[in-house]
């Protein structure tokens, strides 16, 4: 019995000296799993939430260029009457394609300009984006170019291109076109 009792005391010691060193590599790779693969989905997740933040900004920042054209066309159109050709006054002789333009709201009034070097948008305090730099720079770009569509004198097709930068790498830019009548 006393042999029986210092076996057991010798285990027991054996026992409280801790864990063996591949007990610890065990517990260690078992916690890196369990905590590594949450937050690798999560980063994902943020990631994939910044990109399709950008891209609704990015289409409500290319419907906007195309709004502010026809508010230029109807505009003119109202003002000087049924025989008034529109296209003439929308300043546009410089922004055939290949050749890139921006359009603003400054002023008060939207203004279409040619032979510009930086197409960024920038976002003033409250919260408007323009072309001005009166603001923090963005990561998007918004360039509008013209083509005459087809034979038809009476009608030119408008483009309005947004790209931006998401994590450093460029996105698929956003175009988006319209068929403008006189």
């Amino acid at each position: 019995m006393i042999r029986h009792l210092k076996n057991n005391l010798n285990f027991k010691k054996w026992k409280n000296q801790g864990f063996t060193l591949i007990e610890t590599f065990v517990a260690i790779t078992v916690l890196m799993i369990v905590v590594i693969g949450p937050l690798s989905v999560l980063t994902k997740m943020i990631s994939d939430g910044l990109f399709a933040q950008n891209q609704i900004t990015a289409s409500y920042l290319a419907q906007e260029g195309m709004d502010m054209i026809i508010n230029i066309r109807d505009t003119y159109t109202q003002s000087e009457g049924q025989d008034y050709d529109p296209f003439q006054n929308l300043n546009i002789v410089n922004c055939f394609f290949p050749q890139l333009c921006i359009v603003d709201y400054t002023g008060g009034q939207v203004k279409i300009q040619d032979s510009v070097s930086d197409y960024y948008l920038y976002q003033n305090l409250a919260g408007e984006y323009s072309h001005s730099p009166m603001g923090a720079k963005t990561v998007f770009e918004r360039k509008i170019w013209f083509t005459q569509s087809g034979l038809n004198p009476d009608e030119i097709k408008v483009f309005v291109q947004v790209n931006w930068k998401n994590k450093n790498v460029d996105a698929q830019p956003l175009v988006i076109s319209r068929l403008l009548y006189k």
